[in-house]
């Protein structure tokens, strides 16, 4: 549609362009009739026209030139309109993005390219971006972007750099980020309620088991005080000798019971737990309570093959790899609630290169392959109604992801088998945090 509009301005324009040109020897052969004295008629003019060889030669070249004029004149016109719709339109696109725009010229200077901001809240914007320590980082590509706080807003910066460097370095953007952070916190929180919320699951169920733990030791602890008490009531001395037998028996017991309670009290833990380094032993021990729990309440055998050293070291938090432990041997006792085969769940630790890699194995009829893509989504159960809450595993792959693991459902393996991949700390590493 614009095209054939300036196709018929420029027709007009050259038809005008003819007709002015056409003009200028008629208006000097009008004046010679004049001064003449002769009558104004086609066959005076002709003659007057034929008299002189620049009259013909106007009659050739004013057209042309007019129209010529007239056609670059009218071009330029239409293409200047046509600059300016689009300056408008672009401005109008710039000023309706909620991104502030910057161009950076070779001094590093900022200029703003879009919103119709007061000058010196133009001013107090660029200086916001401009005095962060982290802008000249970004502009010569040592950091890829950073935040700014401005009117109360979080703002992501970044640079895409100019191929044309002799004019700009390139183009700075902000992008408004403050109702992302909004929903991550949000997500964060309810991540957080998830977490606690397993966690007390885990807590209930591994009540059951601790009763028997703790009742054991205390009645080893109630046996000694009566033996000792017994004997001294028959003899009305104390065999020093059995004292400290009974002694070692009750400080051993104490302490299982000890470790008992902490390791609930770990579990019970929501808040103030980060990534830590741990060695393989530390992360076994503490385990090793809960599973024994679960394991011995349900007739389960399990079986450990801890193929490395004790001393390896691993970014893993230990509580929270107890988490994750806890859930997948939990899972493995549900699925063979009702098996009658083999009972066993089987505990791998094997170093693969960098990483060390534990499996989770069990005897149970495994996972159906049209659900295996699906468990590590939120919400998402292979149990029967009521009996799973489908955040077991999506919360162990969160906690694993936050200590730079990996777990990971192993589909090719014949039984039912998770595998939580952790990378071992180098000891160049360890010197220098020493």
């Amino acid at each position: 549609m614009q095209n054939q509009k300036a196709k018929s301005h420029l027709i007009y324009a050259l038809i005008l362009g003819f007709f002015l040109g056409l003009s200028v020897p008629m208006c000097f052969t009008f004046i010679d009739l004049y001064e003449l004295g002769m009558s104004f008629n086609f066959e005076n003019t002709v003659v007057i026209l034929k008299s002189q060889k620049i009259y013909t030669f106007s009659l050739l070249a004013f057209p042309a030139l007019f129209m010529m004029l007239s056609y670059y004149l009218t071009s330029f016109k239409i293409t200047n309109k046509v600059l300016k719709s689009q300056r408008i339109f672009t401005d109008n696109v710039l000023n309706s993005m909620e991104d502030y725009l910057f161009t950076v010229d070779k001094s590093y200077n900022l200029e703003l390219q879009n919103k119709n901001e007061e000058h010196q809240e133009t001013k107090e914007l660029i200086n916001t971006v401009y005095n962060d320590d982290s802008y000249l980082n970004l502009v010569t590509s040592r950091c890829e972007h950073y935040e700014v706080q401005y009117k109360g807003k979080s703002y992501l910066a970044s640079f895409s750099s100019s191929k044309d460097k002799e004019q700009n370095l390139g183009i700075l953007s902000l992008k408004d980020i403050s109702s992302l952070k909004d929903q991550q916190s949000v997500i964060d929180q309810k991540n957080k309620e998830i977490e606690v919320s397993s966690r007390m699951s885990a807590l209930g169920e591994i009540a059951a088991g601790v009763a028997h733990e703790i009742n054991n030791p205390l009645a080893i602890i109630q046996g000694n005080i009566s033996l000792l008490i017994a004997k001294y009531r028959k003899t009305q001395k104390l065999d020093l000798k059995q004292v400290d037998i009974c002694e070692d028996k009750i400080a051993d017991n104490v302490d299982r019971i000890s470790n008992i309670i902490r390791n609930l009290r770990n579990l019970a833990m929501s808040d103030g737990v980060s990534k830590s380094e741990s060695t393989v032993k530390e992360l076994i021990e503490k385990s090793d309570p809960i599973i024994s729990n679960i394991t011995n309440s349900h007739a389960i055998e399990l079986i450990k093959e801890i193929n490395l050293s004790d001393s390896i070291k691993l970014n893993f938090n230990a509580i929270e790899f107890t988490q994750i432990i806890f859930n997948l041997i939990s899972n493995s006792k549900d699925a063979m609630q009702e098996f009658k085969g083999e009972r066993w769940i089987k505990i791998i630790a094997e170093q693969i290169g960098d990483e060390v890699t534990f499996k989770i194995i069990d005897s149970g009829e495994g996972i159906p392959v049209e659900k295996a893509n699906q468990i590590f989504t939120p919400l998402f159960t292979t149990k029967d109604f009521g009996k799973g809450s489908g955040l077991g595993l999506s919360l162990s792959g969160m906690l694993a992801k936050k200590n730079d693991a990996l777990l990971i459902y192993d589909k090719q393996a014949k039984y039912t088998t998770f595998v939580i991949k952790c990378k071992i700390i180098k000891s160049e590493t360890l010197k220098l945090a020493a």
